[in-house]
């Protein structure tokens, strides 16, 4: 399959096959035929069955094309399949638009409210995504092209192009100008999401304990004190949770894809669509190839439709599987902040269930450190959910079949690096019983400290070979000991979960206790996931990372063949670790070879002394890796080559047997030649590879691959709560950044980089705003919105050619701490400079450019009460542009205050008055609907404006005042 796939897709767009022209000519024969509608090979089902991209947005140019409407929907992925470019199954007919009228997909795409006005809201947003459903974009267009449909398109062009916000915008906007008159065509990427909107899917966000002692919910719901460790829900003065973690229901995710009838069909892939005999009619009767190319062939799978036969009779039921792993969200190796995604993907589908489009994010666990054993507080809302699918099935529209069906799910294994196992799985992955396999019958030795390598190995591989086999008596060729153990004895499922019922010990979650001493050495705390009925016969819960495990051993193989200085296992105290073991006394550190001529090179005196050095140890490599070593680094290259073999269906499945004999020779013939210290635990971890292949399939299908591609994709998007509310801002200001002419306003993204208080985010900070000041030097003003970490929103005004900076902070009690920022703007105000930007007035310190920084500037204050700091923000944006008489205002910024107001009514005013309009739009629909992240708070009460009212004299009802029929109208100061 992935031959024929290579050869009709190619590596990467415009590849062409410049190969042999008869293996072009027969994929070319399979491609056509399955065009044609005829017999399609099953290992080619899932090239070309996308899921439909329900409006989702996910552009990795933009990171914040997807926060600020629906933050956090990785929902099945958005993305469209770009094998090659080719969508052959695209169908642009009239009839795409009737699953909108479909009403088991519109009670599926409904979403549960608590109250009945949220009720009503979500009704009439689906009753207008059905007028957009039959809407013409245009008077006499044809039938098909509805404004809904061409929407959809246009997302989906977004996302497969990668275009920017900017782009998409300008691309819209061109096309709404050309089109007649009328033209119901979307004209930004906000008014797209609009009308995609009721596409959405949920998302919970939860406040947890700074300790990870406990997850604000159920009981704990009202709770403002930790009532484990007596740390505050809130940050000092604000009601801002100290840490959260959004959780994705996977539930409505996994019932969308029954709704689509292919998705739903290949959901039955494992069991009706697999090769068999094509005489016999009863999917049930089929008798399979015995070849090990997916999960639903391996014994796992296999094992739990034994033990739950109503679980396995139908075949829609889903086994998942479950990854998680820390991403640095700021994509900078200067900053140790970390998140942790948990992704879940579904086993049923074929294999290409790893593609990214089937991958769906089920929880965003916040930093700024990993959370190391207290992961199990978060995956227990993974857990719960997963329990409740087992227990209580989801009634679910199986669109294929046309009917409801009580659709169960179960985790079948999880996927992680080796450090993330011994999280999830709440085992000792260092010290002596390193081996999450062996566990108490770990067989290791304790290297000598210096002079030695004082590292703690893992040999003893004789322990894997027959009882009869002679090496187990040659103790001159391996350690100096006779091997006459068995290999480990495993624990079951069920034994395993009886100690850990039984261990009265376990520690909760929570960093406030010490941490009692590992039962039997091993487990550090018990995973939730043994509260799931089913998990106790999975014989491999946890699976092996083969991607990691590969990389480390062939760094070791090669660094150590090749002498290379940092990934070397040789040396003079692996050397000497031979000496204190006592074997392979040729080889201990001291001991001269006979066959070089190092006394030519040591009685050359004028031989530079490093460079003899040098001389020596080149020779010395060829005595240390006799040719037997190469022909070893070639049997492990041929072993990594055959677990990736397996998945192909004329592949190495009928040698797996075979293949855990081969690599346990392998591991003891190199502990024949390898020092002691090369065997660390990744390479022990390799005599246990071949028993996962067995219980869960091929290796592509439980690797880290496709996982650490997601988290290159996560690392573009801002993630953390405060990158949400700067987007939020930043989406909202687009609309004013180009109508205003005399102020710029800057991206506030790059000032989250300030708070990190590093030295390379913070370059990246003040690069950006030089480069911002000289693309905007003809400005009157250039307006920067800043959110300090734990203080409120502040408005700084920049004039760079007056070297001022002016910073509007409606906190009337600001204790706000601006060192960072005012470092990097004055960085920026140097770069200016020396890029010979506009400078009429320098301010010059200690020989450099900085800014007058006025902290104390009169402006506006907040209720004492209000946490609506963005709120306030937003307000002083407005008045610095509109009334700057009602500031007291440095005498440059005064006389640009006069000449705006000496502008007409019908001119800068009145056209800011209509942004305004917009604007107001975009933040109450998109951004205090969207749980208050605008705010770090709650959408501010009609008590609270009026508070406001009487505390200021100003009506600020204007930014949210409603009109009949929708839309939003412009209160003038002091009315109502």
């Amino acid at each position: 399959m992935v031959r024929d796939h290579l050869l009709m897709r190619g590596f990467m767009d415009g590849y062409r096959w410049e190969g042999d022209e008869d293996d072009y000519e027969f994929v070319h024969v399979i491609s056509t035929r399955n065009k044609e509608g005829g017999d399609q090979d099953v290992e080619d089902l899932g090239h070309d069955q996308d899921v439909e991209d329900l409006g989702h947005d996910q552009d990795v140019e933009d990171p914040g094309d997807d926060h600020d409407h629906n933050v956090g929907d990785p929902g099945p992925d958005d993305e469209e399949d770009q094998d090659g470019g080719h969508h052959e199954d695209e169908d642009d007919g009239p009839s795409s638009m009737d699953w909108v009228q479909d009403p088991y997909l519109q009670e599926l795409l409904l979403k549960q409210t608590s109250n009945a006005r949220d009720a009503a809201r979500e009704k009439a947003k689906m009753d207008q995504l059905e007028v957009d459903a039959v809407t013409p974009l245009y008077e006499g267009c044809r039938p098909e092209d509805t404004r809904l449909k061409v929407t959809l398109m246009a997302l989906q062009m977004k996302v497969k192009h990668k275009m920017t916000d900017t782009s998409f915008n300008d691309n819209m906007s061109f096309w709404h100008e050309r089109l007649p008159k009328g033209n119901t065509c979307p004209t930004s990427i906000e008014e797209a999401k609009k009308i995609v909107c009721p596409l959405d899917l949920p998302h919970v966000k939860y406040h947890v304990c700074l300790n990870d002692c406990i997850i604000y919910r159920n009981e704990h719901a009202e709770c403002t004190i930790c009532p484990e460790c007596g740390v505050s829900r809130y940050k000092k003065g604000k009601k801002a949770p100290r840490k959260v973690v959004w959780y994705f229901p996977i539930t409505p995710r996994l019932q969308r894809y029954f709704a689509d009838p292919k998705q739903a069909k290949l959901m039955r892939w494992h069991a009706e669509m697999r090769k068999g005999e094509d005489d016999v009619d009863d999917p049930k009767k089929k008798k399979k190839d015995r070849m090990l190319r997916h999960p639903s062939d391996a014994s796992q799978w296999n094992a739990l439709n034994l033990e739950y036969p109503e679980f396995g009779d139908d075949p829609r039921n889903i086994r998942l599987g479950a990854s998680t792993d820390g991403v640095n969200p700021f994509g900078s190796q200067s900053s140790t902040h970390s998140i942790w995604p948990v992704f879940v993907w579904m086993y049923n589908l074929p294999r290409l269930c790893m593609k990214r489009k089937y991958i769906q994010m089920s929880m965003l666990i916040e930093g700024p450190k990993q959370p190391g054993n207290d992961i199990n507080l978060y995956m227990g809302l993974l857990k719960e959910e997963l329990a409740t699918l087992w227990d209580a099935p989801a009634n679910t529209w199986d669109a294929a079949a046309e009917e409801y069906f009580p659709m169960r799910a179960a985790l079948l294994t999880t996927v992680h690096d080796f450090l993330g196992y011994g999280y999830v799985a709440g085992q000792v992955v260092h010290g002596f019983n390193a081996c999450v396999r062996c566990m108490d019958d770990t067989t290791y030795r304790q290297l000598d400290r210096d002079p030695g390598s004082s590292k703690t190995v893992f040999m003893g591989h004789r322990r894997w070979l027959r009882d009869e086999d002679p090496w187990r008596k040659r103790k001159d060729l391996f350690d100096g000991q006779d091997e006459p153990r068995r290999r480990p004895r495993t624990r079951s499922g069920e034994q395993i979960d009886e100690l850990l019922k039984n261990w009265n010990e376990c520690p909760p979650p929570g960093k406030k206790r010490k941490a009692p001493e590992p039962l039997l050495k091993v487990w550090k705390t018990r995973s939730v996931f043994w509260d799931l009925p089913y998990w106790k016969i999975l014989r491999v819960p946890h699976s092996l990372d083969v991607m990691h495990i590969t990389k480390n051993v062939c760094e070791s193989l090669l660094g150590t063949l090749l002498n290379m200085p940092e990934r070397t296992k040789d040396g003079p105290k692996a050397r000497y670790d031979l000496l204190s073991i006592g074997i392979r006394e040729e080889l201990h550190a001291g001991r001269p070879n006979d066959d070089d001529d190092d006394d030519d090179n040591d009685d050359d005196e004028a031989e530079d002394t490093q460079s003899r050095r040098k001389g020596k140890k080149a020779k010395k490599i060829e005595y240390y890796c006799p040719r037997v070593l190469h022909s070893k680094s070639k049997e492990i290259e041929q072993f990594f080559d055959c677990l990736l073999g397996v998945k192909l269906p004329y592949g190495y499945a009928g040698k797996i047997s075979r293949l855990q004999e081969e690599i346990v020779v392998i591991l003891c013939e190199l502990e024949m030649y390898f020092p002691p210290a090369f065997f660390d635990v990744m390479v022990h971890l390799l005599v246990h590879i071949v028993e996962d292949i067995i219980q869960l399939g091929p290796t592509f299908l439980h690797s880290m691959m496709p996982f650490e591609r997601m988290n290159g994709v996560i690392k573009g998007y801002p993630l953390h709560y405060t990158f949400i509310r700067l987007y939020s801002l930043s989406k909202a200001m687009r609309i004013i950044r180009h109508n205003i002419p005399d102020i710029a306003i800057a991206d506030p993204f790059y000032m989250r980089a300030v708070h990190l208080a590093t030295a390379g985010d913070r370059a990246v900070a003040s690069g950006y705003l030089k480069d911002f000041f000289l693309a905007n030097q003809k400005k009157c003003n250039i307006v920067l919105p800043v959110f300090p970490e734990d203080k409120t929103c502040t408005l700084i005004s920049i004039t760079p050619k007056h070297s001022m900076a002016t910073y509007l902070d409606a906190d009337g009690k600001s204790t706000t701490d601006y060192t960072n920022v005012k470092a990097v703007l004055d960085d920026a105000l140097n770069g200016y400079v020396k890029a010979k930007g506009n400078m009429q007035r320098p301010n010059i310190r200690y020989g450099k450019h900085v800014f007058k920084h006025q902290t104390k500037f009169p402006c506006v204050k907040k209720p004492p009460s209000s946490n609506k700091d963005a709120y306030y923000a937003l307000y002083h944006m407005d008045k610095f542009i509109r009334d700057q008489q009602q500031l007291t205002l440095p005498e440059h910024l005064r006389d640009w205050a006069n000449k705006l107001a000496r502008v007409p009514d019908d001119g800068i005013k009145q056209d800011f008055f209509r942004i305004q309009v917009e604007f107001c739009e975009i933040i109450h629909q998109d951004v205090i609907r969207s749980a208050g992240e605008f705010y770090a708070g709650h959408q501010p009460s009609n008590s609270d404006i009026d508070t406001m009212l009487q505390m200021q004299g100003d009506d600020y009802r204007s930014w949210m005042c409603l009109k009949k029929g929708g839309g939003f109208i412009h209160a003038p100061s002091g009315k109502s």
